[in-house]
C-alpha cells in the first residue's frame, strides 16, 4: 500500500502543541503496524527528510520524498479554528503513486496522479477533484468531510444528496462523509449507512480526519471489508488516536488497538445547542463567536443570545432568552467569570432537564459546586467542551464529572 500526502509542521496555541506530521505522515504512522509493506510518497525540505526517515524507520515504513524549497506550517489558535498557512504560495510539484491500494490526500504544494486496484481520495480542501488530481483504477472511494462534499458537489440540499451526486458523477464505489462530533455516513451501492461516533475526553481533533482516512483505506482496500464496516472501524480508531495521542491504531490483524473503553453513539439528528455566556467585552464576544462558528461547523444548530436575541431592556431580553433556551437540546455554558446571567441559564436548563456542558478555564471547582452538583460536566479545554456539548445533547442527563 502507498500513501501520498503532505508532511507539515502543525502549531496549536491553546492547548500548546508543536508537531511535525501532516496528512501523509500521520496516516502512515497510524496504520503502519497493519499494512506491510507501506510506502509514504511526500515532499519535504532536506532538513525535514531526516526527521521523516527517522519516523519511517521507527514505525516500519519506507519513504519516497521529493525536495521542496521551504517548510510548510499550519498554525491554529485552537483546534476549533481554521489554520493559517505559511508560506501562502509554493511552487507546485508533481507526485505519482501506483500500488494495489493507494490513499491520496490533497496537498498544498503538489498535484498528483495515482493508479491501482483500490484508490482512496481525501481532498483536504480541494474544491474540484479533477483540477489537480488524476486517478485510474477499478475501485475508487472518496473520503471527505461534510463541507468538502457540499463544496465539491456544488449541490443545494442535504449532504446525503450531495454524496449521492458525487457517487454518480465520478463513478465512485463509495463516498464516506466525515462529520466530526456527529460520526460519519457512507453512500455506496448498498444505500446510505450512518456510522456512529465514539465519545472521548479529552479530545485533540487536529489530524483526526487523516487517521480516519488511513484506517478506512487499509480496511477497505487492503483487508477487503465493506465500506460501512471499514468506516465504523475508522471511526473507532480515530477516537483512540484523539484521546490517547499519536500511535499505531491498528494491530497486525487490522483490529483497532485497545478499543474496550469506547462506546459507539449514534447522533440521529443535528442537535440544537444554546450557547450561554457573557458578551460584554471584546474578548467575551470573540469566544462566543468562536464557539458559535465551531459548533455550526461540527453540524449543530446554534442558538446564541448575542446573535439571535441581541440587547435590550431586561424585561424583554430575559423572556426571549428563556424561550430560546427551552427549545434547545443542550447547553454549552461559558463559566469563566461566573456571570450571573449565565449561571441563571444553567440552573433554568437543569430544572427543565436540558443537558448542560460547561467550559471553565480559570474557575475553581468550589465556585461551581452547585453547577457540578446538578449534573453539569465541566471541561477546562475549549475543544473538548464543544464536542461534548453535542454528545450530551443527544442523551439523558449524566452524573456530574469535572475534568
Amino acid at each position: 500500500m502507498k500513501i501520498l500526502g503532505g508532511a507539515y509542521r502543525e502549531v496549536c496555541r491553546d492547548p500548546a502543541r508543536d508537531d511535525f506530521y501532516g496528512s501523509g505522515l500521520r496516516a502512515a504512522v497510524a496504520i503502519s503496524r497493519a499494512t506491510v509493506p507501506l510506502e509514504l510518497v511526500t515532499a519535504a525540505t532536506v532538513e525535514e527528510q531526516d526527521l521523516i526517515q527517522l519516523l519511517a524507520t521507527s514505525f516500519g515504513f519506507t519513504v519516497s520524498c521529493q525536495p521542496r524549497p521551504s517548510s510548510v506550517c499550519f498554525t491554529y489558535s485552537t483546534p476549533l479554528h481554521v489554520p493559517q498557512l505559511s508560506p501562502r504560495e509554493l511552487p507546485r510539484l508533481q507526485l505519482h503513486a501506483t500500488d494495489k491500494t493507494v490513499l491520496a490526500f490533497g496537498m498544498v504544494e503538489a498535484d498528483w496522479s495515482i493508479a491501482g486496484t483500490s484508490l482512496i481520495i481525501d481532498p483536504q480542501g480541494l474544491t474540484q477533484l479533477n483540477a489537480r488530481t488524476r486517478w485510474s483504477g477499478p475501485r475508487t472511494a472518496l473520503v471527505a468531510n461534510r463541507s468538502e462534499i457540499l463544496s465539491i458537489s456544488n449541490a443545494q440540499g442535504s449532504s446525503h444528496a450531495a454524496a449521492q451526486e458525487l457517487l454518480a458523477r465520478y463513478k465512485l464505489d463509495a463516498v464516506v462523509a466525515k462529520r466530526g462530533a456527529m460520526g460519519a455516513f457512507v453512500v455506496d451501492a448498498a444505500g446510505v449507512c450512518d456510522i456512529g461516533v465514539f465519545p472521548v475526553k479529552p479530545i485533540y481533533p487536529i489530524g483526526t480526519g487523516d487517521v480516519f482516512s488511513s484506517v478506512f483505506a487499509c480496511c477497505w482496500g487492503e483487508l477487503g471489508l465493506p465500506a460501512a464496516e471499514a468506516a465504523r472501524r475508522a471511526s473507532l480508531a480515530t477516537a483512540v488516536w484523539a484521546s490517547r495521542g499519536p500511535l499505531q491504531v491498528l494491530r497486525e490483524s487490522g483490529e483497532v488497538v485497545n478499543p474496550d473503553l469506547l462506546e459507539e453513539r449514534h447522533v440521529l439528528k443535528a442537535p440544537t445547542i444554546y450557547l450561554a455566556g457573557p458578551f460584554f467585552s471584546v474578548a467575551q464576544r470573540w469566544l462566543v463567536d468562536t464557539l458559535r462558528e465551531s459548533l455550526s461547523s461540527l453540524g449543530a444548530r446554534v442558538i446564541s443570545p448575542l446573535h439571535d436575541v441581541g440587547v435590550g431592556p431586561p424585561s424583554s431580553i430575559a423572556q426571549a432568552d428563556l424561550e430560546q433556551l427551552s427549545a434547545a437540546d443542550g447547553v454549552l455554558a461559558i463559566l469563566d467569570g461566573l456571570d450571573s446571567g449565565t449561571l441563571f441559564e444553567v440552573g433554568y436548563a437543569r430544572a427543565c432537564g436540558i443537558p448542560v456542558v460547561g467550559f471553565a478555564s480559570e474557575c475553581c471547582q468550589t465556585d461551581l459546586a452547585m453547577v457540578i452538583g446538578t449534573g453539569v460536566t465541566i471541561h477546562s479545554d475549549l475543544c473538548t467542551a464543544a464536542y461534548h456539548s453535542i454528545w450530551h445533547a443527544q442523551s439523558d442527563s449524566k452524573p456530574a464529572t469535572a475534568t
